[in-house]
This record gives structure tokens, C-alpha cells and sequence, in this order.
């Protein structure tokens, strides 16, 4: 069951370059680990920090956060041979956080090789600034992209199978859309789902019901399983479970979640096929949920989708108080439910 992530951030060269410079111990003098998906910018700062703590002898690690760090001193220590170890290591955490980041451009000009310098810097870096062209030239910078709800099921995936476990593919669905595209919290649950069964074992529902705090009857997936068969009851209970427990989801979520199923059963009305592997690929879905977007097309015309989606487009807008006054999140999918699966 290997996916093939044709466009996943871990295929990234960049990515793959800084992995291959930890595992084989030939480093640049600077790093810059930026991005806006901080799971990958946490993976590869850990992958150097346990390195270098593993290894004492030959390396002197010393970690900043950015908010407090004086880049004065950070130069001037930079620039001191190692007296104890091969090379010495300058860790800084929350590096976006940096006042004067601009006063680290004469060292990023002439950097010492003794040194190692690694900022992990959870943001966006603004290639327009002078600074990050003169970074660019002795750095190796890597950015990692936020990765899009269409690839995150096929990262988990690939995240389980590398880590030599099996799935059942609805379980890994039901995680993601009661969790969100968190890449973080997805696989710190799913690290603890491995500590309950052994290697080359099952990712099953059950274990997910069964560990992860996620109802068996009431939760993100059977709410969707409610729009596509147009069971207005089923989703009223659900919605009524999330309002005794507030804490399970969050009107965001299910309304993200919902978009993109009708985002992609507007796109199944317009398509001129009726195979299976084209449809799934348009779609960007793995093939065995591809019935459950045939069973709500057939009861949603492309008209009603349309409406549906304004009408999630409405409630999203309700959510943040606009238009609505007194209405709690719980009121509004309510309606909206109605107005759906009803009207």
C-alpha cells in the first residue's frame, strides 16, 4: 500500500540535502530552516540538536532563543576558534523572533567554518530583503511549504508505513478530519498509537476509538458520512454530542471539512468520465472514497452544490460574529445542517 507523494515536502531536495548533512557530518557554516509548516522546521532542528548532544566530544552546543538573543554576541562568539571540540554549534530557536536580524549580515558575509550556525526559524522568510540574498549565498536555506489538505492523508500514510506499521485507510481519515491538517498533532497521536500495539500491526478504527478520544458514533467523519447521505438526523445528534462536549471539535473545522467535500463534488459534476483512477486523481482522493462522492453526487445536483457551499461560505462568516450577534457556533451548524441536507 506505498504511496507515491509526487509533490511531498519530504521528496524535497533541499529537505533531503540537510538530512543527508546530518547523517553524514558535512555541514555548512550556516543553516536556515524557515517555513510555514513548522513540523518539518521541528524534524530537521531535532535531527541536528540530537546529533550534536550525542556527539559532545566533537561538538560544543550552544542553544539561543531569539527573542533573547543579542546578535553582537552571537557574532563575536561565532567567531571564536573551539578550544574543547572539532567544531562549535549555535543553535537558535525561534529564530523569527530575532530583533536586528539585519545586524547578522557581515557574518552571513564571512562566516567562520569552525562554526555552525542554525536557525530555525518558523516563518516565512521575505526573499525581497537584502539580507536574505547576501544568506543565500554561503547557507544552505531550506523552506518548508505548509502542505495542502489534499496531501495530508498520503503523508500519514507514508508516515505509518516508514515506521513499518499497517493502516486500515478509514481510520487514518478519521484522525485527520477530528485533528485537522496539523501535522504535528497528527503524528504526536499517532506516536502514541504505536505504543500500544507492535511493529507490522494494525492502525485499526477501533484503536483509534480507542486511544485517541475520539466518540465512535459522534465525531468529524461520521458528521461528513451525515451530508453525503443526506441523514439530517444523524447530523443533528452528532452536532448535539459536540455541544455537550465543545471541546471534541470546532465549527472551523467541520466547516473546512465540509467545503472540501462540496469543493469536490462540484468538480465531480463537471467530470466526463466514469473511471475509477481519473475520477480519484481529479478529485485528489484515494479510490476507495471515491463512492462515497458518487453516492453525494447522486443527491446533490450540481445546483444544490452551489447552494450548499454558499451556505457553508454564510455559516463560516456567522462563526466570526459577522452578521450574527447572538447565535452560538452549535446554532449555527444547526441551520446550516438543515438548510443543507433539507432544503
Amino acid at each position: 500500500m506505498k504511496k507515491k507523494l509526487s509533490k511531498n515536502i519530504l521528496l524535497d531536495k533541499t529537505f533531503n540535502l540537510v538530512k543527508n548533512n546530518i547523517i553524514n557530518e558535512k555541514f555548512s557554516p550556516l543553516y536556515l530552516i524557515s517555513g510555514e509548516e513548522n513540523y518539518f522546521i521541528d524534524l530537521l532542528t531535532s535531527k541536528f540538536e540530537k546529533l550534536f548532544l550525542s556527539k559532545k566530544d566533537k561538538y560544543e552546543l550552544i542553544i539561543f532563543y531569539g527573542n533573547e538573543l543579542n546578535t553582537g554576541e552571537l557574532i563575536n562568539n561565532c567567531k571564536i576558534f573551539p578550544l574543547f571540540s572539532e567544531k562549535k554549534i549555535f543553535l537558535i530557536k525561534e529564530a523569527q523572533n530575532i530583533k536586528n536580524f539585519d545586524n547578522l549580515k557581515s557574518y552571513f558575509l564571512n562566516p567562520n567554518n569552525n562554526s555552525i550556525v542554525i536557525f530555525s526559524y518558523k516563518k516565512k522568510i521575505d526573499k525581497r530583503k537584502k539580507i536574505f540574498s547576501i544568506l543565500n549565498k554561503n547557507c544552505v536555506i531550506y523552506e518548508s511549504k505548509k502542505i495542502y489538505d489534499n496531501q495530508v492523508f498520503d503523508f500519514v500514510c507514508k508516515y505509518v508505513e516508514d515506521k513499518k506499521y499497517k493502516y486500515e485507510i478509514t481510520a487514518i481519515q478519521i484522525i485527520i478530519e477530528n485533528i485537522g491538517n496539523n501535522l504535528i498533532k497528527i503524528v504526536n497521536e499517532i506516536d502514541k498509537l504505536f505504543l500500544n500495539i507492535n511493529q507490522f500491526d494494525m492502525i485499526s478504527n477501533d484503536l483509534v476509538f480507542q486511544n485517541i478520544g475520539i466518540s465512535r458514533k459522534y465525531n468529524n467523519f461520521e458528521l461528513q458520512n451525515a451530508f453525503i447521505n443526506k441523514n439530517f438526523n444523524k447530523a443533528l445528534k452528532i452536532i448535539e454530542y459536540f455541544e455537550l462536549n465543545p471541546k471534541e471539535t470546532h465549527i472551523n473545522l467541520i466547516i473546512s471539512i465540509l467545503f472540501n467535500l462540496f469543493s469536490k463534488l462540484l468538480i465531480y459534476h463537471d467530470i466526463n468520465s466514469n473511471k475509477d483512477d481519473f475520477v480519484s486523481k481529479k478529485l485528489k482522493i484515494n479510490p476507495y472514497f471515491l463512492k462515497d462522492y458518487i453516492k453525494a453526487a447522486n443527491n446533490y445536483s450540481k445546483d444544490k452544490v452551489i447552494n450548499s457551499i454558499s451556505k457553508l461560505k454564510i455559516a463560516d462568516l456567522m462563526s466570526k460574529g459577522i452578521e450574527n450577534k447572538s447565535k452560538s457556533q452549535f446554532d449555527i451548524l444547526k441551520e446550516m445542517s438543515y438548510l443543507i441536507i433539507c432544503k
